[in-house]
């Protein structure tokens, strides 16, 4: 699911730069062909590499606990993941219209260091930590090669990085002991000594 919503809340982040009738499209340019041919104009994203970040989070897992403080579950450390997406635009009206989308684009994510609150969904509105946005980042390798590969023109693309929270599933604690039960060792008669009850804490 974090994927899906990742990819869901850049899109609700780019939706101002859109011109009346676009569209943001979230998938490979191979699947994009035909799709844009029934849109007049538009922003791609597409999902091409996941890498988990070394953080200082900590590896404990830490207690989870009610109001009265008593431990309710167990929730286990967040772990980072860098999301890589390659953005392109396209329009049918001018190539003018197609580098003012992609200047737009370049502007809304440049002037946000992590993903508004207003554009999360899902569990990243409830991360451990922020969505950090990063638009043009260096060493990243190019993906010129998707068009080739998905035989299309090349086309002028901004790649953008999502760093995003990966946070598990809580764990319930193990039941409370009710009863406890103690055996002594065995006597010289061979039998077993007494069997004393208890309640457990």
């Amino acid at each position: 699911m974090i994927l899906t919503e990742a990819t869901d809340s850049l899109r609700r982040l780019l939706q101002p730069v859109l011109p009346d009738g676009g569209s943001v499209f979230a998938g490979s340019p191979a699947h994009w062909a035909s799709f844009a041919a029934a849109q007049q104009s538009g922003i791609g994203l597409f999902l091409h590499r996941i890498e988990e970040v070394p953080t200082g989070m900590g590896s404990d897992w830490h207690d989870v606990r009610d109001e009265a403080g008593r431990v309710v579950a167990r929730g286990g450390p967040a772990r980072r993941f860098r999301l890589s997406y390659v953005l392109w635009t396209w329009s049918e009206r001018s190539p003018e219209e197609e580098t003012q989308l992609l200047s737009g684009a370049l502007e809304i994510l440049a002037a946000h260091r992590q993903l508004p609150a207003s554009c999360l969904t899902g569990t990243l509105a409830q991360g451990a930590g922020p969505a950090r946005l990063t638009p043009a980042p260096e060493g990243l390798a190019s993906p010129d090669g998707l068009w080739g590969a998905a035989g299309l023109v090349h086309r002028s693309t901004l790649q953008v990085t999502l760093s995003v929270d990966l946070v598990p599933d809580t764990v319930g604690p193990a039941p409370l002991v009710q009863e406890r039960r103690l055996r002594t060792a065995p006597t010289s008669s061979g039998r077993g000594g007494p069997v004393r009850t208890g309640q457990g804490r």
